[in-house]
């Protein structure tokens, strides 16, 4: 009964004769790491399939479309992919560049034929604008390195998913009105940042960063301190050494895809 039955799910097995899955997932790339950050730890799309390596030997296989470029999984391959993830970015959903509006066109097609979409920081945010809703500057200023609040059941708000979750973050912009379809769906909420979190039975999201490490973090930090004032970067960084969820939310995302 662990073995999924959907046609974009396969059987393989390992060297040891071991039984496993192997799925797709379409990453739509809407950033890349400065050159330094990705010789040393690899791009954007790179950091999905080491989180998701933590949990689970199943074989993910990602096939990244470059978003930027205006390069999106055509409607002919849809059915080869267990879900669609939408990266972050340093750019903001407001920005009007062209290829945004190919993006959010995608996201709309992706959610309306129920398929399943995950996103991450601006991935989070272009979900939401694209489905009608609004996004803006965050008016109490950045929210960065480690922050942790507990995740509740959008169906029934007493329910705790989990009490506590701490992940990284990296941003400035943040969800201020949610479209219809996710109007009663926040799994998470905090004073600087209402809409932490979505859950429904087709879209996950957060705000922030589950792929992120400290040490990728404080680099990518680092190469935006000029961004910041002494002070709050300084404390950033103390922050940014206390331990994140990062493998309890890699699963939360594999149960997502795999339900």
């Amino acid at each position: 009964q662990h073995f999924l039955q959907e046609s974009n799910i396969t059987r393989v097995y390992n060297y040891s004769g071991e039984r496993r899955k192997m799925f797709r997932v379409a990453v739509l790339k809407c950033d890349t790491f400065l050159p330094a950050i990705k010789h040393k730890y690899g791009d954007v799309e790179v950091q999905f399939q080491k989180l998701f390596s933590k949990i689970t030997s199943d074989t993910i296989h990602i096939d990244t479309y470059d978003a930027t470029q205006r390069i999106l999984p055509p409607e002919n391959k849809w059915n080869e992919y267990k879900g669609f993830l939408v990266t972050g970015s340093k750019l903001s959903v407001n920005d009007e560049h062209p290829w945004l509006l190919d993006l959010f066109h995608h996201i709309r097609s992706i959610h309306s034929q129920h398929r399943k979409l995950i996103g991450i920081c601006f991935g989070h945010q272009a979900i939401v604008k694209a489905l009608g809703g609004k996004v803006a500057l965050n008016e109490k200023g950045w929210q960065i390195s480690h922050h942790s609040y507990p995740l509740y059941s959008p169906s029934s708000p007493s329910v705790q998913i989990k009490d506590k979750v701490s992940l990284l973050h990296l941003n400035k912009e943040h969800v201020v009105e949610l479209p219809p379809s996710l109007h009663d769906r926040v799994m998470a909420s905090t004073s600087l940042c209402p809409v932490e979190g979505l859950l429904s039975d087709t879209v996950v999201s957060f705000q922030g960063h589950p792929e992120f490490t400290p040490e990728l973090l404080t680099e990518i930090l680092k190469s935006r301190e000029h961004l910041f004032s002494p002070d709050f970067f300084k404390q950033a960084m103390e922050e940014i050494k206390r331990p994140i969820d990062q493998t309890w939310l890699a699963q939360f995302l594999y149960n997502f895809l795999t339900r």
